[in-house]
């Protein structure tokens, strides 16, 4: 799902006032349920490419979206317990509708709507890159684009050699790219 976050006092444009994330996606840790933040581009995104020496566009507006969910991570996190109490009730009526035929709702988000447990809210943004194969990382032409890549992601970058998505600021969580896949 989309996830927008109106920014406060902006002076740009009523339509360009708001953070626009790709995707939201809850999973368990061991300190608890956390909700990870990722935007999503296609390898062939302009705002991947590095200009000139420069960072790529994509850079500036994840770094934009973390100070947006540093701002706003504790109503996220209240926000996220409507949220996941609303999916468990939406979950219900499609088992009600479709006599018992529905997918199980993650046990993070049924803990969330359970007993209210507010979730971590992951500030770093997780950049999803697809369309990205073994070909594109070993071009020549895109070694620097890797570079820059590489150097701006507060959790490193690293590239895979299969056409699966691609993951940056995984912060070290090997766990993360595994679930990432899926969705």
């Amino acid at each position: 799902m989309e996830i927008a976050l109106t920014r406060t006092g902006t002076k740009k444009a009523a339509t360009q006032q708001q953070d626009r994330l790709d995707a939201a996606v809850i999973r368990n840790t061991k300190t608890g349920p956390e909700v990870v933040f990722c935007e999503a581009k296609h390898f062939t995104n302009i705002a991947l490419r590095a200009n000139g020496d420069g960072l790529p566009t994509v850079i500036g507006q994840i770094k934009d979206y973390e100070r947006a969910l540093t701002r706003y991570a504790n109503a996220l996190k209240e926000g996220y317990v409507e949220v996941a109490s609303a999916l468990v009730r939406i979950n219900a009526m499609k088992k009600l509708v479709r006599g018992g035929d529905a997918p199980a709702v993650h046990q993070a988000i049924r803990q969330i709507a359970g007993n209210g447990t507010r979730p971590v809210i992951d500030t770093k943004l997780h950049l999803l890159i697809f369309g990205f194969a073994k070909a594109q990382r070993d071009n020549p032409r895109e070694k620097s684009t890797l570079k820059s890549w590489k150097s701006s992601l507060a959790g490193g970058f690293a590239p895979s050699a299969t056409d699966a998505p691609v993951c940056g600021n995984p912060g070290n969580r090997s766990d993360f790219f595994a679930e990432s896949r899926n969705l």
